[in-house]
């Protein structure tokens, strides 16, 4: 088992599917204009729920049957979601 982020809105996917980007503790020297690095003990990633410093993959984007969500583990901060949106739009080319 491993953290995602669910990216798609929460009416979207009550139901059915749900779109989410992965989460790796792998820390790379560099990261691609679709990463975000969260640094776990920050004030924004506090209430994230992740236990070590990660990258959100915004690049390594799938779609899922919700039924595999298992559990919330927190969530990210307004200001982290709005880079959020950032990285999405560079890893979708928008």
């Amino acid at each position: 088992m491993r953290p995602t982020l669910v990216v798609s809105r929460d009416e979207l996917h009550q139901e059915d599917d749900a779109v989410i980007v992965a989460v790796t503790s792998v820390i790379r020297p560099t990261l691609k204009s679709s990463e975000l690095f969260v640094a776990a003990a920050k004030p924004d990633a506090r209430g994230s729920g992740l236990l070590s410093d990660s990258i959100v993959e915004c690049w390594n984007i799938l779609t899922i049957d919700q039924r595999f969500i298992l559990r919330r583990i927190g969530r990210l901060s307004g200001g982290m979601m709005h880079k959020i949106d950032g990285c999405l739009k560079a890893g979708l080319g928008l």
